[in-house]
């Protein structure tokens, strides 16, 4: 499989793809680093329902020039993890489907 480049850091070979799904698997979180756009970086966590399905994500953007990689890590990433494991808990409290 080969996936089309829309910049120059867009991850096209699938060994590469398969390693950082492995990767974003074991953290918990993935970081986009101008993968998509040129300067812009994501972090994005999933919301998993009672059973540990992703149903869900909750993601931030910001312009690649404010904040470095290892600042999204430090700053963000804790809020972001934090923000999706109090949707999980508010979503068990909700009785039905979701």
């Amino acid at each position: 499989m080969k996936l089309d480049r829309l910049t120059r850091h867009t991850i096209t070979g699938t060994a590469d793809l398969l390693a950082d799904l492995a990767k974003v698997r074991k953290q918990g979180y993935v970081i986009s680093d101008s993968e998509l756009e040129e300067g812009l970086r994501g972090v994005a966590a999933p919301v998993r329902d009672e059973s540990g399905v992703i149903f869900a994500a909750v993601n931030v953007s910001l312009d690649a020039h404010q904040a470095s990689p290892e600042d999204v890590r430090r700053e963000v990433v804790p809020l972001l993890l934090a923000t999706a494991a109090r949707i999980e808990a508010d979503l068990r409290l909700k009785p039905g489907p979701v």
